[in-house]
């Protein structure tokens, strides 16, 4: 419904692969993930600066950025995996998070598991199967809101999650995202 209004708005170009394309102003159903990029790149060119976030970090409170290294201490090897999102279809198995933490945890990387508030019941679940298992919105040194999830995903080496909110946060944190 957002995008047919959007379509009644005065605009210059709509991008959007929701419905095979049907509401983008070219209206090419069918639209291509792979020419998506490089269509975002030509918008970005017509206004006149490049578009470029390789290397820029969000500008986050220095107390969270602290914080998130108190709890991620740094000069340790962290796997980020987010269990939750919005949607039940969208969650990968429980089972499959704590087989794939297991295995990183052999590998020498600390399973950090991003619980949102939905999932943090799990938590007790998880830590029986993996006992190195971190949980650090749990912690009680832990700001709750979502610049504070992000500061976490910065002490990260990679990520994995599934396709929802606390997902994106981990890549709004640049770092090696897999995004189920």
């Amino acid at each position: 419904s957002r995008l047919c209004a959007l379509k009644l708005l005065r605009h210059h170009k709509i991008e959007s692969n929701s419905f095979k394309s049907i509401f983008s102003s070219d209206g090419s159903p069918g639209f291509q993930e792979k020419h998506r990029l490089k269509k975002l790149m030509a918008l970005a060119s017509r206004l006149g600066r490049p578009l470029s976030f390789v290397g820029k970090r969000l500008p986050l409170p220095v107390e969270h950025r602290e914080r998130a290294r108190q709890i991620l201490v740094p000069n340790q090897k962290y796997i980020g995996i987010v269990v939750g999102a919005g949607q039940p279809f969208k969650r990968w198995p429980l089972e499959n998070f704590i087989s794939l933490a297991s295995f990183f945890d052999k590998k020498g990387y600390a399973p950090v598991f991003i619980l949102g508030p939905q999932e943090k019941d799990l938590q007790f679940q998880i830590k029986e199967k993996i006992p190195t298992a971190l949980f650090p919105l749990q912690d009680s040194r832990a700001f709750s809101s979502h610049i504070f999830t992000v500061a976490i995903g910065e002490c990260l080496e990679v990520a994995v999650a599934n396709d929802g909110r606390i997902g994106h946060l981990m890549s709004a944190a640049q770092i090696p995202l897999v995004s189920l």
